[in-house]
């Protein structure tokens, strides 16, 4: 029996991780978590969010990356 797109099991409807940064963090290093599974290091610039905080998600991984208001 093959899946509909609704009865995918892949979690796409499950809430991404937001990993949280220190107060006042501008730049923020990723390279996706997995050591030899990962991916190249880069280097991300936080930028302001409407609630106050600062956030970037890697274009490589879509990690989320967030800090609160200082």
């Amino acid at each position: 029996m093959t899946q509909t797109p609704s009865q995918s099991s892949s979690g796409a409807n499950s809430a991404p991780d937001i990993e949280q940064v220190a107060a006042g963090t501008a730049r923020i290093a990723c390279n996706g978590g997995g050591g030899a599974l990962g991916h190249p290091q880069v280097w991300l610039t936080l930028t302001p969010t409407p609630h106050g905080g600062t956030a970037v998600i890697c274009p490589y991984c879509s990690r989320q990356f967030e800090a609160p208001a200082s």
